[in-house]
């Protein structure tokens, strides 16, 4: 997205740590500079090739902004719940061997749907203001040998998705012996579970307001 408005340096609609993927990651600059849209598109996409593919270029309005103007945000974890190592999953979903009470996971991804203090699933580091986020919707699907977490909320902390994703597979494994609704209430980190690799990760979608979402369309 390009816009006329002095937001400095390129601006996401969030954070993506090393290893984790984009669908559909939403990113602005200002310039004043007169520049064919699919022209430009076509030559960043040449040059970060295999890396970033731009799919899509527009002017916005001074009013937007790709993270603050952002209603709501899709993350999906993919885990490869076997015995035998990935080949065409690697790099791209955290392989798990070992019992899972898958049940149990499903169970506990519910407990998160609605506003929480997610301070226990907070990165280090993280300078959010608050640690409450409201999550719209968190399910496990089982597709064997596939697990995918699926989560979409108004706003996610740093590493926030990872360490529900830890947490989830340590519930699972009975490592992690309390229920995610007692980890949440605790607002510790210790007391929930590892970060799951940045690998397994991808942001799906953003979705902002009609207006801006018509930009947006391919």
């Amino acid at each position: 997205m390009v816009t006329r408005s002095p937001i400095r340096g390129l601006v996401a609609s969030g954070r993506t740590d090393s290893g984790v993927h984009a669908l559909g990651q939403v990113v602005a600059f200002y310039t004043d500079a007169e520049i064919s849209l699919p022209e430009f598109a076509y030559s960043v996409s040449g040059v970060l090739r295999d890396e970033v593919a731009i799919v899509k270029a527009a002017l916005v309005p001074d009013n937007f902004h790709p993270r603050k103007s952002a209603l709501k945000k899709r993350y999906e974890y993919h885990i490869l719940y076997r015995p035998n190592p990935p080949v065409l999953d690697a790099g791209r979903a955290w392989h798990v061997r070992g019992p899972l009470d898958i049940k149990l996971m499903q169970d506990e991804a519910a407990v998160l749907v609605g506003l929480s203090d997610f301070r226990s699933m907070q990165g280090k580091g993280c300078a959010a203001r608050t640690t409450e986020r409201t999550i719209f919707k968190s399910e496990l699907i089982w597709n064997p040998p596939h697990l995918t977490y699926v989560v979409e909320g108004e706003g996610f902390l740093k590493q926030m998705v990872r360490n529900i994703v830890g947490t989830l597979v340590g519930r699972g494994r009975g490592v992690l012996t309390s229920p995610v609704s007692e980890i949440l209430a605790a607002r510790d980190r210790r007391k929930a579970g590892v970060t799951a690799p940045g690998h397994g990760l991808t942001l799906v979608w953003v979705e902002y307001e009609p207006e801006f979402m018509e930009l947006l369309k391919i």
